[in-house]
């Protein structure tokens, strides 16, 4: 097969790669290892744990704010000049953070951070895989997301050790070098449509030749929605409840604590749900292929709620046994980054992607930065981790029967 062929009939893994590389760096190394920062820094400050817990906060407000805007601009301008900027955006944060004296740094880095995510990650990888693959969509999309947990696995310890060698401001500006040498992969190997680097979408020639018509995602995008549309009401309100669900993972280590186990049991409950996570996006993917995204959203979430249940029971079991319902929630937390596309795309067309998707992620921003304090203060008051093990099952209740509710009144256009 001479370069020609290859480039018009194999380009799309090249770009799937291309893409899996660009998460590691952007998200596995950019945001999932933030937590091993936490302590260091807040000590070195001299302020505390919960005024450095608010660059999380600023970080998810300033990425939700943007979003309506990047969702139209992906179909006006080149996503590679939006994702370079995204890039650049994220790198450069990490570097004015290695260089902070106090708390206005830190949450300036969170600013930018956010504004980069929002331009340069989630949303723009998923409308170039939705591009690029027409067949074994759903498995591309899990493959592709899923990298950048498995890179947060490794690197959260790796990362904690140059702290502790060589100090936070080091590995910071380490971190930012890293993320700005993901910036050639984007000009070489990435674009919004496969017709411009002459290749075809995998999977769109088995569509031509069943007599099927392939639209891009963004190319014949609708310019409004109805806000009004059950469909679009009841996919908010799942998306709003989902977090109260699963926003357990960063408190395992107390919860561990709190049914007296040892903090590196905890420790590695939290590495189990990790585990659980990057299982689950290569899950929902497999599962979206084969039964579509209701139903393996149904499953992955009900798997969820068992270990949910299973939190209940922790006091006096064996030290398996917490690592096992870890295990078992952690699916459940890759819904937001496999299961929200999948959704759009089923329930309402791809095309309808870049005008929802922002409002599902103003809606699970609010909600999550709702859930996780909110718990930790029902835990402060109450003593006990019980009464938001509750609340998370009915959370999850609810935002299965919100689901139900889209697949009934959803109309694909």
């Amino acid at each position: 097969m001479d370069k020609a062929a290859f480039r018009t009939k194999y380009f799309p893994w090249v770009v799937m790669a291309a893409c899996c590389l660009y998460m590691a760096g952007g998200i596995g190394i950019g945001t999932n290892c933030t937590g091993v920062f936490m302590r260091p820094v807040a000590d070195s400050l001299g302020v505390g744990i919960g005024s450095m817990s608010l660059y999380g906060i600023v970080l998810n407000l300033v990425n939700a704010a943007l979003a309506p805007w990047v969702g139209r601009a992906f179909g006006r301008i080149d996503i590679r000049k939006l994702m370079t900027v995204g890039t650049i955006l994220i790198g450069g944060a990490f570097l004015l953070l290695s260089m902070s004296t106090n708390l206005l740094f830190i949450y300036a880095g969170g600013a930018l951070v956010g504004a980069g995510v929002s331009m340069g990650t989630f949303m723009a990888i998923t409308i170039i895989i939705n591009n690029w693959f027409i067949k074994n969509n759903g498995l591309v999309m899990g493959i592709t997301m899923s990298t950048s947990s498995l890179v947060g696995i490794i690197a959260n310890p790796t990362v904690n050790y140059v702290i502790e060698r060589f100090g936070w401001r080091i590995a910071y500006a380490g971190m930012g070098v890293l993320i700005l040498l993901t910036l050639p992969l984007i000009w070489c190997f990435i674009s919004m449509y496969p017709e411009q680097k002459g290749a075809r979408a995998w999977g769109s020639e088995e569509l031509h030749e069943e007599g099927g018509a392939y639209a891009s995602q963004t190319g014949d995008a609708p310019v409004s929605i109805d806000m009004r549309s059950p469909a679009l009401i009841s996919i908010l309100v799942f998306v709003f409840m989902l977090p109260f669900a699963n926003s357990h993972a960063g408190y395992f280590q107390n919860v561990a604590l709190s049914c007296g186990f040892s903090a590196a049991l905890g420790a590695s409950m939290i590495s189990a749900s990790l585990a659980g996570e990057f299982i689950g996006k290569l899950g929902i993917g497999w599962l979206t292929d084969r039964f579509g995204v209701n139903r393996a959203l149904a499953m992955v979430m009900t798997m969820g709620g068992l270990g949910l249940a299973g939190l209940f029971f922790l006091e006096g079991s064996p030290a398996w046994y917490p690592l096992a319902c870890a295990l078992i929630y952690g699916p459940m937390q890759a819904v937001g980054t496999i299961g929200y596309p999948q959704i759009i795309r089923q329930n309402f067309g791809a095309r309808y992607y870049p005008l929802i998707y922002p409002y599902m992620s103003i809606a699970g921003t609010i909600s999550s930065s709702l859930a996780s304090p909110a718990y930790g203060y029902i835990y402060d008051l109450s003593g006990s981790f019980m009464p938001t093990f509750a609340i998370a099952l009915f959370g999850l209740a609810l935002s299965m029967a919100m689901l139900a509710v889209c697949v009934k009144t959803s109309h694909k256009k």
